[in-house]
């Protein structure tokens, strides 16, 4: 049985895996090309059944190429960085939460839903456990309010939270 310790970072995550079966030391989750380290990007644009949502280095490649370098996006475009700034925050803030994207309405919570659910993916693809039972680190000036939203993030992205 494997368990995860996420540090679902404001810039970059990164993914320990403790496998209590055999050996009860982490160790770090490597991705090709990246090292230890999971871009905390998310781009949301607009799609034929709704906002299509694409995390980390994949976010970046798909801004890149549909601004075909201008500096603005084009409209309906987000690519969202630093969302866990505004964990636990319901407010609306300028050039910040809620991204809408089409008819659609996202929080921090939401982006880090999509993240965490990326990092899943990405280890099911690196042929890891499945990513379930996790631990999920937060910075210590959060509140409670900041606590409870990284656990609903986690719980709204498929996975056990074992704690925060």
């Amino acid at each position: 049985m494997a368990i995860y310790g996420i540090d679902l970072g404001t810039t970059y995550c990164a993914l320990s895996r403790l496998d209590i079966d055999r050996d009860p030391v982490p160790a770090p989750v490597e991705f090709p090309g990246l090292g230890t380290a999971f871009p905390s990007l998310v781009l949301l644009e607009p799609g034929v059944r709704g906002p299509r949502a694409i995390v980390g280095t994949g976010a970046r490649r798909r801004f890149l190429s549909l601004s075909r370098g201008r500096a603005d996006p084009p409209p309906g475009v987000h690519l969202i960085r630093g969302s866990k700034n505004h964990m636990g925050s319901g407010a609306r803030i300028e050039d910040g939460p809620p991204w809408t994207c089409g008819a659609h309405e996202f929080f921090p919570t939401d982006i880090a839903a999509m993240i965490l659910r990326g990092l899943r993916e990405r280890v099911r693809t690196l042929g890891y456990p499945p990513l379930r039972d996790v631990v999920i680190t937060h910075p210590q000036k959060f509140n409670n309010r900041q606590r409870v939203a990284t656990q609903q993030a986690g719980e709204m992205a498929g996975l056990n939270v074992l704690g925060v």
